[in-house]
């Protein structure tokens, strides 16, 4: 999967959505990790947090899709 800087992700196993912050993450000796994602989000007492993952623990969120799902009613409970 191709992430961008400012993709919105989530986990697969589920979880706050986090903004692509770093991809590919670029190493001290100059190479490219293709395979980890730098991600940031705010947590439960609003601290901003950061980590890496892999790319395969992560999905983009689709809001086009997510919008014409269901209702406008879902959207907004899973934007909120």
């Amino acid at each position: 999967m191709d992430f961008k800087i400012g993709d919105v992700v989530v986990l697969k196993s589920g979880g706050p959505k986090m903004t692509v912050s770093e991809y590919p993450i670029k190493m001290i000796d100059g190479s490219e990790n293709r395979a980890q994602v730098q991600c940031k989000w705010f947590s439960d007492n609003n601290h901003l947090t950061h980590s890496s993952f892999h790319i395969d623990e992560l999905e983009k969120q689709n809001w086009r899709k997510l919008w014409k799902s269901n209702s406008y009613l879902h959207w907004l409970y899973w934007w909120f």
